[in-house]
Parts: structure tokens; sequence; C-alpha cells
């Protein structure tokens, strides 16, 4: 509707600023591959199996623009996941590669926490699945469609790599927890 009343962009993707026309082209091309595919009675008799492949071909094509839209925005993969599940929260990077180091090493680490809901979400606390790290900056409310930055104090592991899981709890019922992870090398 937006591309109708002559504005430059929707707020369909929240934060991600998205051409209007480009959504209503979206829209409407999913629109008619849901009406086609629904209709198992008209998709038999009036259209033929070449008409089919092309429905389906332009449905699976401007899902392609619309994830490269979504890119060319500056939406991380995650993000694009996120929004396509319906999950209100992200977190980006979701996994953090820290790369190759000495044991023993101490790194503070940024990950970006991401609101993609209409609601403020509060991170209540946050929990490792090693004493190797620690979450730094919680609680902390998270105003819709913003992004706020937390802390992950991380140390290198006597294991040669190391993959931790680290757990961010919300105040949310439809979405306790945001998950991330931690990737580390020993350099021997």
């Amino acid at each position: 509707m937006a591309a109708f009343r002559g504005e430059p962009s929707c707020d369909c993707l929240g934060p991600v600023v998205v051409p209007a026309w480009a959504m209503a082209c979206v829209d409407c091309v999913v629109i008619v591959a849901v009406l086609l595919s629904r209709q198992q009675w008209f998709a038999r008799r009036c259209i033929s199996l070449s008409g089919r492949i092309l429905v389906g071909a332009g449905a699976f094509a401007s899902l392609l623009v619309a994830a490269a839209i979504l890119v060319s925005a500056g939406a991380s993969a995650a993000t694009i996941v996120a929004r396509l599940s319906g999950a209100p929260a992200v977190i980006n990077p979701s996994v953090l590669n820290t790369g190759t180091g000495p044991r023993g090493e101490r790194l503070t680490l940024r990950v970006a926490v991401s609101n993609l809901s209409d609601e403020p979400i509060r991170l209540t606390g946050g929990t490792t699945s090693c004493s190797c790290a620690t979450i730094g900056d919680l609680p902390l409310t998270i105003e819709p469609h913003a992004t706020q930055e937390i802390s992950v104090e991380f140390t290198r592991s006597a294991s040669s790599a190391t993959e931790i899981r680290y757990q961010l709890f919300t105040d949310r019922s439809d979405f306790s927890v945001l998950v991330g992870r931690i990737r580390s090398r020993i350099r021997e």
C-alpha cells in the first residue's frame, strides 16, 4: 500500500529500508503464487504443466529478488532468517569466530542484538556452556526496531578447537531465549 500512496519506503521489514515499489512487486507475485497453488482445480484444468513451472519459477525469482534487496539494504543472513521465521530479535553475528590465538588469551567481544518487533524487548540475563565466557551489559532494554551492543568476555580454553554456546534470556513469553556461538582455535 505504501507504493500506491507514493511513499519511498514501507515498514514491512522494520529497520531495513526497502523501496515500496519493490515490496509491492514481491507482494503481487506471492499473492498470485499462493492463489494458484491453493486452487488445485484451477491449476489442473486451466494451467498446463509448463504454466505451473513458469508460475513456480516466478515465485522463486521473487523470493531471490526480495533476499537480494534485503542484502543490498545491509541486512545480515541471520536477520533475513529471523524475519522470515517471525523471530522478534536476532544476535549479529550469531557466530563469533575469534580465529587462532594463544591459550589463556582473554578477549572482549561485542555482539549486536537487534529488536525486530514493535514492542521493547528486555534482555534479563545470560548463560554460557563454558566458564571461559561471561556476558556483560545485562539487564538491558532494546527499543522496537533498535539495536544494542553487549560484551562477551572470552578466554581461550585448554582444548585446541572450541565452540561454546551462549544464551540471552528475554522477558518475552513467545521468544524467551536468543542463542549465539563463539568459535576459537588455540595456536600451539
